[in-house]
């Protein structure tokens, strides 16, 4: 049986699964099986709408420990004559949590609170992909930002290029 390969084996199958939908349904079947996988399955996150971003943010509110999985970051810009990205699913718990990660030390209260109100406006694009670079930033590899609103211009940073300018706008020690 399958279950019977040691977790080496396992993952190595695991890696070589590319559809994200096979591999949730791996997810599914077991326990072990979900644990093995959640690296690949929380590895990429691609922004594909305005809808998407709230749901990642509350997985990791109550699962924190995902967030050092995510090694490339897609984000598409949204158009800031429209309301953006819909974080209307947070409750007030995972509202808290989003603060408790914005580092007062590193930012400022003040910044900090600023950001977190931000969030929750109608063109909050830039905040949320920020928070979402500050959640990942300790795994980082990739990160694509495609603008659409001038042409088809989008910039594509991987390590060590990638830290270099995180260290401007996230001064995470981590990435040091």
């Amino acid at each position: 049986m399958i279950s019977d390969l040691s977790n080496e084996l396992l993952i190595e199958i695991f890696r070589y699964i590319d559809c994200t939908y096979d591999l949730a349904n791996v997810a599914i079947c077991c326990k072990h099986f979900a644990l093995l996988s959640e690296p690949f399955l929380y590895s990429t996150f691609t922004q594909t709408g305005r809808h998407c971003v709230g749901p990642l943010i509350r997985t990791l509110s109550t699962k924190p420990y995902l967030a050092r999985y995510f090694k490339h970051l897609y984000g598409i810009y949204i158009d800031d004559t429209v309301p953006q990205l819909d974080l209307s699913i947070l409750d007030q718990d995972a509202r808290d949590w989003i603060r408790r990660q914005l580092s007062d030390q590193l930012y400022g209260s003040e910044f900090c609170d600023t950001w977190l109100s931000k969030l929750f406006y109608p063109q909050n694009w830039d905040a949320a992909m920020a928070l979402l670079l500050v959640l990942f930033s300790e795994s980082l590899e990739s990160v694509c930002i495609e603008n659409f609103s001038g042409g088809w211009a989008f910039e594509v940073y991987s390590t060590p290029p990638l830290q270099a300018r995180l260290l401007l706008v996230i001064p995470n020690p981590m990435l040091k």
